[in-house]
């Protein structure tokens, strides 16, 4: 295939001559072509490169569980600041009840203490429960 181009008569002060225009246009034209089918054959490699189409996949991924991540931690945080304030409010109302009521305060020690005369006694009889099922 040869790549001689198309070359020009010219006409005492005349335009090109039919023949030269219309092999100009088909030069264009085949040109154009050139560059389409070029541009064609780029896209369906870019299609059939699975390593190049999974790593970009891969990123994308990565991109959304990065965002997701950094919402949770973001609403996770807001979380902890509502309960942090919601329970320092309660402990407030507890510390003004038992303050503004002495027989409250005796209530609250009487019930803390048989609640650790309980965990004491559970953990007591599940020790021995263990080391006797250990021993068989």
């Amino acid at each position: 295939m040869t790549t001689d181009k198309p070359t020009l008569t010219r006409h005492a002060g005349r335009s090109p001559a039919p023949q030269d225009q219309d092999q100009q246009e088909l030069q264009e034209q085949i040109d154009r072509t050139r560059q389409e089918l070029g541009d064609t054959v780029e896209a369906l490699g870019a299609r059939a490169d699975l390593k190049a189409r999974a790593r970009d996949m891969a990123e994308r991924l990565k991109a959304r569980i990065s965002d997701r991540a950094g919402d949770v931690r973001e609403k996770a945080s807001q979380r902890v600041g509502q309960i942090r304030g919601g329970a320092g409010e309660f402990a407030g109302k507890v510390r003004r009840t038992v303050a503004a009521q002495p027989s409250a305060r005796r209530h609250t020690v009487a019930a803390l203490t048989a609640v650790a005369v309980v965990v004491a006694a559970a953990s007591l009889v599940l020790r021995r429960r263990v080391s006797a099922s250990s021993m068989t």
